[in-house]
């Protein structure tokens, strides 16, 4: 994603406390820059201050992560909800040359958090090493409940896409996990990328797999959409 002629890493730790482990299960991602050989550690270890219980436990001598990635919500006072990012995947959407980073988050709630389990999808662009973040936080005033909680310094996501339908059994106590087929909420889980109509640019394809199809009437059935890259 830094355009150096190295493919990087990317990584999704969907179980993750988020930052200070203060969103317990909201998720996290986390990527590595590709380097010559000689350059890498042997053990890349991801605690760090920044999300770590006992960053003193961190393996002597480790690497770490270039830049950690926080999704944004934890689970609820039902155990519901938490983020989860699911699905990592890469493409250059915006044609600058630079790999960008796509990813789903099948637990969000969607637009100002009305509509649960109807899952989100963030694209972070790619750009100079120099102007990336260490640390980017979904947390934002369209998404979050307390944008306050932000991480302080952190980027944020450059686009953010909103799943459609909520589940309405999200507000019950002991729901059912995402992932679940108890779930009735989109669930924006999958994510591709592709120049599907051959312009130059990496179109934006999330696939919700627990959508009702036209019109909501072919439950559970799934939709898939696509985004073109500009």
């Amino acid at each position: 994603m830094d355009n150096d002629g190295y493919e990087d890493i990317l990584i999704p730790a969907v179980g993750a406390d988020g930052s200070q482990n203060s969103r317990t299960a909201a998720g996290e991602l986390y990527v590595i820059y590709g380097r010559e050989r000689s350059a890498w550690p042997s053990v890349i270890d991801a605690c760090m201050q920044i999300n770590c219980a006992n960053p003193a436990s961190k393996v002597s001598g480790s690497g770490a992560p270039d830049i950690t990635i926080f999704a944004a919500d934890a689970i609820n006072s039902n155990a519901c909800g938490g983020d989860a990012p699911f699905m990592i995947t890469s493409g250059d959407v915006n044609n600058d040359g630079y790999d960008d980073i796509l990813f789903t988050t099948f637990g969000a709630d969607s637009l100002n958090n009305g509509r649960p389990a109807a899952g989100e999808t963030y694209v972070i662009f790619g750009r100079e090493r120099s102007v990336l973040p260490a640390a980017i936080d979904a947390c934002m005033p369209n998404n979050y409940a307390d944008p306050s909680a932000k991480v302080p310094g952190s980027g944020a996501p450059d686009i953010l896409i909103f799943g459609a339908d909520a589940d309405p059994q999200e507000a019950q106590t002991g729901c059912p996990q995402p992932g679940s087929s108890q779930v009735q909420g989109d669930q924006m889980w999958f994510i591709q990328s592709g120049d599907v109509n051959g312009d130059g640019f990496d179109d934006i394809l999330p696939g919700a797999f627990r959508a009702d199809g036209p019109n909501n009437t072919r439950k559970n059935a799934g939709e898939i959409y696509i985004i073109f890259g500009k």
